[in-house]
């Protein structure tokens, strides 16, 4: 019956005057071995007008739902057009670009956060805290511990646009072997310093994809012994600054040129050994661990004026045990001094507290505190509008957590937390801000290398 049928509409359809085989292309089947009205030609079960070879897509005029229903976007339709193929979906809402807004604009699943990207696969266990990220204008910056092709390990760095899309090839800050490194950054530039032996190397490498790193601090015998710091000032300089036995070391590095000035700071105790240093973003504070009494491991903080090399406080609340590395923060922003800490249960902290100005002796609050899960690794950055942004791994969710911390005064500052989805990435986190883009960029280190994502900030309200 069918080749019947398809027989006679050959047989009209030809002996029309009005014939015209591009009208039917992609819309009349073949019949039985492989009939096709005129000059058309039979391509997988479907007649093709003439010098059209290729199989249709679909039968012309039919329909079908295109796009997603995910998130922000909406379903359309796709019509198949006379050469038979899919014409463009219409009347639906499309993907666009994630914005702070609480919705799914991208339309992948994610509420205001991208996918991650990996950054960095060539990556070293032992090396996670020479791994740092930058906000630069228009992107970031990665500075991490690897190595060239045909040369030793070094200090790297890379750049990206906000996208974290690479805008050059890694290149080293540091070209040889080193002990410690400190980096610090503004928009513009890095500085980072490097330990080795017993002495202290410092360079300066612009945010501008592509620009090598420059030399600015050569001390052959620094002394050096313990923590190393860098902090960039308000007048443009940098501030490199290290410990050894009893000393804190601040030496000031004018980045336009000029000799670096060097200066030494005596922590005002009568006896113990200094065991930790921490120097806050801008240089200004730096916050000193002595072990007052070896023997009964009593432990004194003291937080002392780098301008002035005078103490400010001593006694500070804050640590049990000796600092450890990526465990306290000190953020200087118009005049005070933001300080988060936290608290150990068998090296695992459980509780994290923040202090609104650590000069000011405010007590301070908890921002994750006792019985809300058990934390890891952390980092801070300032955000544009003075909110204080604090980023940890959740060790029981296997996540990370955001806490934005916002206020005015002792008394009316609140902390604003946000959990990523569970198993989105999970690693000692590093976040930054780059200029201009609402997001801010999240990294962290895993077995396989280092990856990233943007992220929206909590806000009261959320």
């Amino acid at each position: 019956m069918r080749h019947l049928l398809t027989s006679a509409l050959t047989l009209a359809l030809a002996g029309c005057s009005f014939y015209q085989p591009d009208l039917i292309d992609c819309l009349l089947p073949c019949g039985d071995g492989g009939v096709c009205p005129g000059a058309m030609t039979c391509v997988e079960g479907l007649c093709r007008a003439a010098g059209r070879t290729q199989a249709c897509e679909c039968v012309a005029g039919k329909t079908r739902p295109c796009g997603t229903n995910v998130g922000a976007c909406k379903e359309g339709v796709q019509e198949c057009t006379r050469d038979g193929v899919w014409g463009a979906c219409t009347g639906g809402i499309e993907p666009s670009e994630e914005v702070c807004d609480g919705r799914d604009n991208d339309c992948d699943g994610r509420t205001d956060f991208t996918a991650s990207t990996l950054l960095v696969e060539d990556w070293r266990p032992y090396t996670t805290y020479e791994t740092r990220l930058f906000g630069r204008s228009g992107g970031y910056a990665l500075v991490y511990y690897g190595a060239l092709p045909d040369a030793g390990p070094a200090l790297l760095a890379q750049r990206f646009d906000q996208r974290f899309s690479p805008l050059d090839t890694p290149m080293p800050m540091h070209p040889v072997d080193w002990s410690r490194s400190a980096v610090a950054a503004t928009q513009e530039v890095m500085v980072g310093a490097v330990s080795i032996g017993n002495g202290l190397v410092g360079y300066m490498m612009p945010m501008t994809p592509g620009a090598p790193s420059v030399p600015v601090l050569d001390i052959p015998d620094a002394g050096y012994e313990r923590r190393l710091w860098t902090a960039m000032l308000p007048d443009g300089g940098a501030r490199i600054s290290w410990c050894t036995l009893d000393t804190v070391h601040v030496a000031d590095v004018p980045l336009a040129g000029g000799a670096p000035t060097l200066r030494t700071y005596r922590p005002e105790v009568d006896a113990g050994a200094l065991v930790d240093f921490v120097q806050s973003s801008a240089g200004r504070y730096g916050l000193v661990q002595v072990d007052a009494n070896p023997d009964g491991g009593a432990y004194l903080n003291v937080l002392f004026d780098l301008q002035t090399l005078r103490a400010v406080r001593a006694g500070v609340a804050g640590y049990a045990y000796p600092f450890r590395r990526g465990r306290s923060w000190l953020q200087d922003f118009n005049g005070r001094l933001p300080y988060v800490s936290d608290w150990d249960e068998v090296n695992t902290p459980t509780r994290v507290t923040f202090t609104y100005d650590l000069v000011a002796s405010d007590n301070g609050v908890d921002v994750l505190p006792p019985g809300t899960g058990r934390w890891g690794e952390s980092a801070t950055t300032l955000m544009p509008d003075g909110r204080l942004l604090f980023a940890i791994s959740d060790l029981t969710r296997q996540a990370i957590t955001l806490a934005a911390i916002q206020g005015t005064g002792f008394t009316n500052y609140e902390v604003v937390l946000r959990s990523l989805p569970e198993n989105s990435g999970f690693g000692p986190p590093m976040v930054a801000v780059s200029r201009d883009d609402e997001m801010v960029g999240l990294a962290w280190i895993t077995n396989r290398g280092v990856y990233a994502r943007r992220v929206c900030a909590p806000y009261v309200g959320d």
